[in-house]
């Protein structure tokens, strides 16, 4: 199953398909409380399994970010997430 839907996530479109993303597969043990701290519900570290969508500078992989900019850089982007809303909105022309 986790194949299948990290497989729809990837082939998902987005606008104009400009918007670069990762999906990131995070066990869940070990890190409820760093998770509820993200989503504070309790139901979000039932599963085994979070993927998280992490918006990226476009042309960059989390091994870019965290080689030129430092892994605070990336936890940086993990940290301040953004809602469905504005990662769509983001990108589209004025």
């Amino acid at each position: 199953v986790e194949r299948h839907v990290l497989e729809a996530g990837r082939l998902a479109p987005t606008a104009a398909n400009l918007q670069a993303f990762r999906l990131i597969v995070i066990p869940t043990a070990g890190r409820q409380e760093a998770l509820r701290r993200v989503y504070p519900k309790d139901w979000f570290v039932q599963a085994p399994l979070v993927i998280a969508v992490v918006g990226l500078p476009p042309g960059t992989d989390p091994d870019d970010v965290v080689r030129e900019s430092g892994a605070a850089a990336m936890r940086e982007l993990l940290d301040a997430p953004k809602s469905l809303v504005e990662f769509l909105v983001e990108d589209l022309p004025d």
